[in-house]
């Protein structure tokens, strides 16, 4: 299905044959043929004795370890790998970390969950879960933001954010959280589940 389309001379007669040579070919250069671990999902992952963490498109792992080896499949979960991402320096980031905690309790303790939900699977702990709720129009959106802006895009109306609607369909919930792993899944108006059946589907 690949080669025809580039111009390779493969029909339906000669598919099997030329199936067999590049099997013979890969059995006999396996040596010399580079290969890759593919990562299908994020969080914590132990490979050969690594420990690393996916992280977006990147595969973290303490200082000295190797890594070379390890290729993000960035198709399997493109909303999450296009969510996460790097904006701005370290020193930015810890400055308006600290206007956060300052400012007000709740958005610091989102801060304190979204950073401590990948500590969660180390300690053996369950991940946290914050519930934030109070009169419309006091801050909620904007302390999800806060959540999803440790990590990434926290505008939920773009496809490639860290913030989703808690009307999101209860499969889509689930294909973000699998992809998520130990990363925080941030929700944002629970008051749209009007509907008890919806709000436990959800949950």
């Amino acid at each position: 299905k690949r080669l025809a389309p580039s111009g390779a001379p493969v029909s339906s007669n000669v598919a099997k044959a030329i199936v067999g040579w590049l099997t013979a070919y890969e059995a006999i250069n396996r040596p010399n043929i580079p290969r890759a671990t593919l990562l299908t999902a994020g969080g914590w992952q132990t490979l050969t004795g690594r420990r690393v963490f996916v992280l977006g498109g990147d595969a973290i792992a303490a200082p000295g370890v190797d890594v070379s080896d390890l290729e993000i499949d960035r198709s399997a979960h493109p909303h999450i790998t296009g969510a996460v991402r790097v904006a701005g320096s370290r020193d930015l980031q810890l400055a308006n970390t600290r206007k956060i905690f300052d400012a007000h309790i709740a958005a610091a303790t989102v801060v304190m969950a979204a950073f401590a939900a990948p500590l969660a699977a180390l300690l053996d702990v369950p991940a946290p879960a914050v519930h934030i709720v109070g009169p419309s129009s006091r801050g909620k959106t904007t302390a999800a933001q806060v959540a999803a802006a440790v990590y990434g895009m926290p505008d939920s109306t773009r496809a490639d954010s860290m913030l989703l609607t808690w009307r999101s369909t209860p499969n889509a919930l689930a294909q973000r959280a699998l992809a998520a792993n130990h990363l925080p899944l941030v929700l944002d108006e629970a008051g749209e589940l009007r509907d008890p059946v919806e709000r436990q589907d959800a949950v």
